[in-house]
């Protein structure tokens, strides 16, 4: 005898469990590593409560970004812990609600998907057995109704870049001398890379001529070169992109220079190592823009006017002693006479 409907005994998904899910992060000129998770959420007018429902954890580990600046991983969401107790058509909404560094690596909080399943009765002649079957929909329906293959979660990444400029003042600054300045970022990913530009293609320093940078190498010695007047940055590619995550620490050192009085952003003291800075998300600052991430090396040098008789004029000097001692011997002999 078939058992009553209301009698059905709970029941899992049959055949695939499985729903392809990716997320993307865009905007990236490294390889990324963040974490993000995803709620399952049962819809309101579901027949009965889903059992079983995951948090699914989301692990994307040094994920390479293509030419377009964008890093993908892609996944399965398993959902064989499911479990049904009651006949019907369920829907269940899939949103992206936690990064472990959102800063960085903010939520998409725009991308939402339906995850359908069909429980229906097994039957013996027409009559429900009490057998529940659970099937998964192969396609999953995003937020414009539409039924696509898989779930793409995606969201831009935040990203800066810094400057440093040099200024020089005093009436013995040399205008055509480059100076050096080592770069050091305190807790960046070893190996990552970002851009420099605003430097001359050659400079001339002590003596050697030498290939500006283009490239900053996390890991490695950097050093860079301005001179009077001219500003660089770190970070900003050639398509104005940033590339810099916001929270790094970083110092900047001039080197040598030892000719000249140093003075770093508004410090009155003197000294060639930048306070220690980090690098800043602009829109979420109240302070001016123009001090965030900007770094200013101001070089002093000035020589006192020489205050002795100048070699020019002490042929001048001694003529006019000639002419005065022989204007006074003429009167004198004209006196006489």
């Amino acid at each position: 005898m078939a058992v009553p409907a209301s009698a059905a005994t709970e029941t899992g998904l049959s055949g695939n469990t499985k729903i392809p899910i990716a997320r993307e992060v865009h905007g990236v000129s490294n390889p990324v590593t963040a974490t993000f998770c995803y709620r399952l959420v049962p819809d309101e007018n579901n027949p009965a409560e889903i059992l079983g429902l995951p948090y699914y954890n989301f692990s994307m580990y040094d994920a390479v970004p293509d030419e377009h600046h964008s890093a993908l991983v892609e996944k399965y969401l398993n959902l064989s812990s499911l479990r049904f107790t009651k006949v019907g058509d369920y829907i269940i909404h899939v949103r992206e609600d936690y990064s472990d560094d959102p800063v960085n690596y903010p939520i998409d909080d725009f991308s939402e998907y339906k995850i359908l399943i069909s429980v229906r009765n097994q039957v013996t002649d027409t009559a429900p057995t009490g057998e529940l079957v659970a099937t998964l929909v192969d396609q999953v329906v995003d937020v414009r109704g539409d039924k696509v293959g898989g779930m793409t979660f995606s969201s831009g990444a935040n990203r800066v870049s810094i400057s440093l400029t040099k200024q020089l003042s005093g009436n013995a600054a040399n205008t055509d001398e480059y100076f050096k300045f080592l770069v050091n970022f305190n807790n960046a990913k070893a190996g990552d890379v970002f851009t420099i530009s605003g430097q001359d293609e050659t400079v001339t320093y002590d003596g050697n001529v030498i290939v500006a940078p283009t490239r900053f190498v996390v890991g490695e010695e950097n050093y860079v070169y301005l001179k009077g007047g001219q500003t660089i940055e770190i970070g900003k590619d050639s398509e104005s992109n940033n590339e810099l995550p916001i929270g790094l620490t970083y110092t900047i050192t001039e080197v040598a220079a030892e000719d000249y009085n140093t003075y770093i952003d508004d410090s009155k003291i003197e000294g060639k190592v930048s306070a220690s800075k980090t690098t800043t998300d602009l829109s979420s600052t109240t302070d001016d823009p123009s001090l965030q991430n900007a770094t200013i090396f101001e070089n002093v040098k000035n020589a006192a006017v020489m205050t002795g008789v100048s070699s020019i004029i002490l042929p001048l000097i001694g003529l006019m002693l000639i002419g005065l001692v022989s204007t006074c011997t003429y009167m004198a002999i004209s006196r006489k006479k």
